[in-house]
């Protein structure tokens, strides 16, 4: 619901920002996007039967450190990736 209301939301910013109307989502892809949005929330709830709910803030702590861990880690590599191909600026 979360992923859903942050790309409406981009989409009616980009709407408002941009002169010419966007087209409208296939049928077909909202159909597969909501699904899946379904099964998440199935998934989140099995699990947090099993584990409860302090356990699963704690989990999604360790979860959202990981991915933004990794999206440093990648940016800090394209970086450095686009400074190499620089020549004056010497970093080997």
């Amino acid at each position: 619901m979360i992923v859903e209301a942050v790309c409406t939301l981009i989409i009616k910013l980009l709407d408002v920002l941009l002169v010419f109307n966007l087209p409208p989502f296939p049928e077909t892809i909202t159909n597969i996007f909501n699904s899946f949005i379904e099964y998440l929330v199935m998934a989140r709830n099995m699990l947090q039967s099993f584990i409860g709910a302090p356990a699963m803030g704690v989990i999604g702590l360790c979860l959202l450190l990981v991915v933004a861990s990794n999206s440093i880690y990648f940016t800090w590599s394209v970086v450095i990736f686009v400074l190499k191909k620089i020549p004056f600026v010497g970093i080997e």
